[in-house]
């Protein structure tokens, strides 16, 4: 995250999962915890995932505790790979 302190804030954590019913989750609660926001902070996860395009499926941000003290950057970055021939993500 970038863009300053986070001091007094009631911003408590990230978390990162897919949007499913049952999601999978990427980047927890402990993991995603306030203490681990630093400016330029990288958190990473590593694995094989399935989001069937035809669904919608979405990899989603949510932030929990509240609003944070100052405006704050997260990007999210996945790198994706067809399993099927002719496939993509759009």
């Amino acid at each position: 995250m970038s863009g300053g302190t986070l001091v007094g804030s009631n911003l408590t954590s990230i978390l990162i999962q897919t949007d499913d019913a049952t999601p999978i989750v990427l980047i927890d609660a402990a993991a995603g915890a306030v203490a681990n926001l630093t400016d330029e902070a990288q958190l990473a996860w590593a694995g094989a995932i399935l989001l069937d395009a035809g669904t919608g499926a979405k990899i989603q941000l949510i932030i929990a505790g509240g609003a944070a003290t100052a405006a704050k950057v997260c990007d999210v970055i996945a790198e994706s790979r067809a399993v099927a021939s002719g496939g993509y993500l759009s």
